[in-house]
């Protein structure tokens, strides 16, 4: 990923980062029994950030993660 970087001086003071990211899912746990759709569960992503994701979520898909909340924002599909 490029990030844009302020420099001053020559030297780096700032690093603009994204408001949003894609990462592939590392490893998840695995899905809840029936009617338990609407809990989480852990995920670890390939960057090694542990977030919590929808039970439809698995290992291998790639999903959005707002960067400073560290949240799960949706899967991306495709």
């Amino acid at each position: 990923m490029r990030l844009p970087v302020e420099l001053v001086a020559g030297e780096p003071v700032a690093v603009a980062f994204p408001e949003m990211v894609e990462v592939r899912v590392a490893e998840t746990a695995a899905p809840a029994h029936q009617g338990q759709e609407g809990t989480l569960k852990p995920a670890r992503l390939g960057n090694g950030l542990e977030i919590t994701v929808p039970q439809f979520v698995r290992t291998g898909d790639r999903v959005r993660v707002h960067v400073d909340s560290r949240r799960y924002l949706d899967r991306v599909r495709g």
